[in-house]
């Protein structure tokens, strides 16, 4: 069975990643306080994305992590059972990293997190508005969340964009207000 990060909250899937890797990479990564926000598969690349709510990650945390979860890996895939993952995870390149400044969306806590700011979202094919939106997040439902899109020439006006409805989405980092504060 395979699942992906974003399957757990019935949400948007961009990879699929075998439960077995998903819940290696937790139980290594919550060691160190910090939560698994991504992991995005590629042919030879396996790209493990951490945060920490409370906190910036160094590049110090990241290296280690790195060290354990592959070390981790090797360990697992010589485990002759059900919860061992692929040997071919463990023969990727792997991959640490921090979502950055304007980080991805994923899951509904994580729009949860930045109710207030402002964020793009690029639309599935098909939505009246048309394929890209920015607005400050106003809420955030089960179903979807609500932005204020504002426009120099029209009043700030809400609307709904439906979790299925939404192909990709990320916080915009605002240079003059973000550094400001």
């Amino acid at each position: 069975m395979t699942e992906s990060v974003m399957e757990q909250k019935g949400e948007k899937v961009t990879s699929e990643v075998p439960s077995a890797l998903i819940n290696l990479l937790k139980s290594v990564i919550s060691v160190h306080g910090l939560e698994l926000v991504d992991v995005e598969v590629g042919p030879q690349t396996l790209i493990v994305f951490v945060d920490k709510t409370d906190g910036t990650v160094d590049l110090d945390t990241l290296a280690h992590l790195s060290k354990e979860i592959s070390s981790a890996m090797d360990d697992s895939v010589a485990m002759d059972d059900s919860v061992a993952i692929d040997k071919s995870f463990s023969e990727m390149t792997l991959e640490v990293s921090t979502p950055g400044l304007e980080r991805p969306l994923k899951r509904r806590e994580h729009y949860d997190a930045v109710i207030g700011a402002v964020i793009a979202v690029r639309l599935r094919d098909g939505f009246s508005k048309g394929r890209r939106l920015r607005g400050r997040l106003v809420d955030v439902f089960a179903e979807g969340i609500v932005l204020e899109e504002s426009s120099a020439t029209s009043n700030p006006s809400e609307v709904f964009v439906a979790f299925a409805d939404i192909d990709r989405a990320h916080t915009v980092f605002e240079w003059k207000r973000d550094l400001i504060e």
